[in-house]
């Protein structure tokens, strides 16, 4: 037996509709149940606190195994320098669909630790989530003398050093402050 609804959604969950459907391949109304067959198999009538359970589904929410197949496929192919011109864009869709939803996890983060009356770490760390490693390392600070060793930068001591040898002899630096003068009026 199935039931026809009509919904009106809010805009940002239209949008976080339509991005993913569109990214995942798949028509708006297969992503809607898919969320809320996933939402309805988390809750049931004896949830004390639908809020927390609503945070916890959101928290969750993810895609396929196929999706991220061909999402590694895309990024593959990227850094071969192989990537289509249409697969390029696809893989922006996704990296785009990929992003929000992590905002969207994140949030539904801070508003259960709020919830809980505790720190984001200790929510992530009873919910088992784990920071990637390599990004772990950015929100730790490390000393300039560390940044020194792993990028070793050189010493300037004359503008000289800086200056690169790309600019063609047979455009003059005058007819280039032109083009951008003109340029920049037809911004305008």
């Amino acid at each position: 037996m199935t039931e026809q609804i009509t919904l009106t959604l809010p805009d940002d969950v239209a949008r976080r509709v339509q991005t993913v459907a569109i990214s995942t391949q798949r028509e708006l109304e297969d992503v809607l149940l898919e969320w809320i067959d996933q939402i309805s198999l988390q809750l049931s009538p004896s949830t004390p606190n639908t809020t927390e359970a609503t945070l916890l589904q959101q928290i969750n929410l993810g895609f396929s195994p196929n999706w991220w197949n061909r999402y590694q496929s895309f990024i593959a192919a990227r850094q071969a320098e192989t990537i289509s011109e249409s697969d390029l864009v696809e893989l922006i869709k996704m990296s785009e669909a990929l992003e929000i939803a992590n905002v969207e996890r994140v949030k539904a983060l801070g508003e259960l630790a709020q919830l809980r009356g505790c720190s984001l770490d200790q929510v992530m760390e009873a919910l088992d989530i784990k920071i990637k490693t390599d990004s772990a390392q950015f929100w730790q600070g490390i000393s300039l003398q560390q940044l020194c060793a792993t990028q070793s930068p050189m010493t300037v001591h004359s503008l000289k050093d800086l200056a690169a040898d790309f600019w063609p002899e047979e455009d003059s630096t005058e007819d280039f402050l032109i083009f951008l003068r003109e340029q920049r009026q037809e911004v305008r």
